[in-house]
């Protein structure tokens, strides 16, 4: 009977220890596989081998994976070497492997901004002279975490045949006739100046812009002129006018944000 524990738990400490080598007398893992006995039998050579570690992980020329699933090839950055490939039937030159929430990866094409805009309305009320030449706040949008593609539009109505007006998108609310912006500097670096070239002319705007907090943030389109008498045009990106066939927005604010 003693004989019989004692073989047992000889038996379960073997087993619970036990490292499985292929073509190698000295396996490094709970599994280890070396496929070129043919010309490396001591397996000097790590770079063709695969192994589960004792902690789990699978490596594929590597012995010591640091993640699940660990890859290397003999490429360099000159040379490199594929070292994996996915064919699930959305495979396609130029796509990337984009996942769900669940982790859940298919190969997709590349799209940057496809999100629902977020759009700012306009205080500045459409064929209503601006009333002042110092800096308003026209417009705002509350930017959620992350990158965002700013787009910007203005259609100026004016009578006056010189002038200029100039524009900015900043994180402070200027409100109306603000003469001291409080040394602002605008989020795209400078102001947009733009003299008059007309009666009846367009200035428009974009770029990208990161919220890198956790939090919403609010921009400001800022809008100031040498002449009071500027209005813009009353169709904006809520309000379009269909002219023949296209629908026009003359005026608008708002943001996409990035996949």
């Amino acid at each position: 009977m003693y004989k019989n524990i004692l073989y047992l738990f000889t038996l379960i400490s073997i087993t619970l220890n036990a490292q499985i080598g292929v073509n190698t007398s000295a396996p490094q893992g709970v599994f280890h596989v070396n496929s070129n006995t043919a010309s490396d039998p001591n397996n000097n050579n790590k770079t063709d081998d695969v192994i589960i570690s004792n902690t789990g992980n699978v490596g594929i020329g590597l012995i010591n994976p640091a993640t699940k699933l660990d890859i290397k090839t003999n490429g360099t950055v000159s040379t490199p070497i594929p070292g994996i490939k996915i064919v699930d039937g959305n495979q396609a030159d130029g796509r990337v492997l984009h996942t769900d929430a669940n982790g859940v990866g298919t190969w997709e094409d590349i799209v940057l901004f496809n999100k629902t805009p977020i759009v700012g309305t306009f205080s500045w009320a459409a064929d209503t002279n601006l009333g002042n030449n110092n800096f308003n706040s026209i417009s705002s949008i509350s930017l959620t975490p992350g990158t965002h593609m700013i787009y910007i539009k203005l259609h100026v109505l004016t009578t006056a045949t010189n002038g200029y007006f100039r524009t900015y998108v900043g994180t402070k609310n200027l409100g109306t006739n603000n003469s001291n912006a409080g040394g602002e500097t605008p989020i795209f670096g400078s102001t947009n100046f733009q003299p008059f070239i007309g009666k009846d002319f367009e200035m428009t705007q974009s770029f990208v812009y990161t919220n890198t907090t956790s939090n919403n943030i609010t921009i400001y389109f800022n809008v100031q002129s040498d002449v009071t008498t500027i209005q813009h045009s009353r169709y904006t990106y809520d309000n379009p006018t269909a002219y023949k066939g296209v629908n026009l927005m003359e005026n608008y604010f708002f943001s996409i944000p990035a996949n």
